[in-house]
Order: C-alpha cells, then structure tokens, then sequence
C-alpha cells in the first residue's frame, strides 16, 4: 500500500512539470519496502533512524515507543494521529512481547519477501520490527482494525473478529481479554473524537517542512543534496505557505 504523505509521492507530483525550478529530474529509484520503513522512521524526531546504533540494539516490544509507532502506521500509509498511535501502544501493553522489537509478537519474516510463520520472533532492528508489524497488520483479516486506525468507523463487532484473529488464529472466539482491548479502543475513540489532520509530534505543514524533508526528496532521484537547493526550496514552499501535511506546494498525486 501507498502512503499518500510519502516523499517518494511528492516527488512524483514534482514530475508533473508544475514546480521543476530548473531541476532535470532522474527516474524514481525503485524503492525497498524495507527502505520504506527507514525513510518512514526518518521523519520523526528522535527516530533510532538518526542513531544507527541504537536502532539495531535490542528493544523488548513492551517497550518500543511512539516513534515506533508513527512509522508503523506511515508505511501502512495512515496518518499518525494521537489516537491511532494511543491505540497500539495500549495494545503493546497488552500483549507485554519481550521479542526485539517485536510489540505485537508478529511472526513475519522480512527476509524472505514477506513470508508468514507461526511463530513469533526477534528482529534485528527498529526498521524490520516496523516492516514486519505494519505488513501483518495490512492483511485483510484486520481491515476493521485499519478503518479504525485511520478513524473511518469504529465496528466493534469487526474489531472483536479481528482482535481474537490475533490472538487465536482463524476462528477463534473473542473471550474477556479481547473484549477488554475493544472496550479501551471505544473508550479512546470517544475521548480523542477527530484528530486534526496535522497532529502534535507526528507531521507539519508544508510551509514548515525542514532540510531533512528536502533530503529525502533528493535521495530519492539520486541527486545530491546542497545548500543551495534547500534553501530554494523551502524559500518557495513558505511563500506557498500551504497548510496540507508533508506538502510544501498545494500538489497532489
């Protein structure tokens, strides 16, 4: 799935030939979903992403933090809002994993295309612990746990499929510890409402994007980053003053 904030997407706007200022752009790099994930974490202050070292130490489910969260949901391509992350991080401690980072005690494998396994394990580090939560939570048998997260609708009796899904497999039947997980979710819906779509620690408006956004746009066309360019662009996107998240120019794509 797409995220319809991603850089790679704004980007591929910019190709349309409306805001090139100069630039003779390369084709898009193809990119991993693993690198998905990086670029993903990148985007967040204090993300592991900006201290490869940490990234790889071992950090037991229970306690990854909200950035952890935040990237998961931008690589299934929703937006992070207070609520959605409050959401998983309440089901983080339900589930109380000691797997590296492994919260949700997943058992995808990320080195074999995606493959699923019964059991759960360890991953290496913070952008395979991402890629494997956000790919599990991405099959179909979690579609009203997605509607949810993106706060569309609230089907409780979806969410109580979903949730004894997770914790028994097909069939299983959701007993009190599910229902308990439903229950905080409505809880939690009723109290945050509607996120605003730009919420606190999670995105900025265009007009406010910084130098990090700008690499990550020439990352992704294989061009150097300079000074210079930066400067331009972020000169441009604050005369633009646009509102919208991650979208220095009102572009669309």
């Amino acid at each position: 799935m797409k995220s319809r904030f991603s850089v790679r997407r704004f980007f591929q706007a910019l190709r349309g030939g409306r805001w090139l200022w100069g630039l003779v752009l390369l084709g898009l790099l193809v990119e991993h979903p693993s690198a998905r994930a990086g670029r993903a974490a990148t985007l967040f202050p204090g993300a592991p992403a900006r201290n490869p070292q940490r990234a790889q130490v071992c950090t037991p489910g229970v306690q990854v933090d909200r950035y952890f969260w935040q990237a998961v949901l931008v690589y299934m391509g929703a937006v992070p809002t207070p609520f959605a992350v409050d959401a998983l991080t309440h089901w983080q401690q339900v589930v109380q994993s000691p797997r590296c980072w492994n919260p949700l005690r997943v058992g995808r494998r990320v080195v074999s295309h995606g493959s699923l396994r019964l059991s759960t394990q360890d991953y290496p580090d913070f952008f395979q612990g991402v890629r494997a939560t956000a790919e599990t939570l991405l099959l179909p048998a979690y579609d009203p746990l997605r509607r949810m997260l993106r706060q569309e609708d609230f089907d409780e009796a979806g969410l109580r499929r979903a949730v004894a899904h997770w914790f028994y497999g097909r069939g299983g039947v959701c007993d009190e510890r599910c229902q308990d997980l439903v229950d905080t979710w409505n809880r939690l819906w009723q109290e945050h409402g509607i996120s605003v779509l730009c919420p606190p620690l999670a995105y900025v408006t265009g007009a406010q994007v910084g130098a990090t956004f700008y690499d990550e746009v020439f990352a992704q066309v294989d061009i150097p980053t300079t000074e210079f360019a930066v400067e331009a662009l972020q000169a441009g996107a604050a005369q633009e003053g646009a509102r919208a998240c991650w979208n220095p120019w009102p572009l669309c794509g």
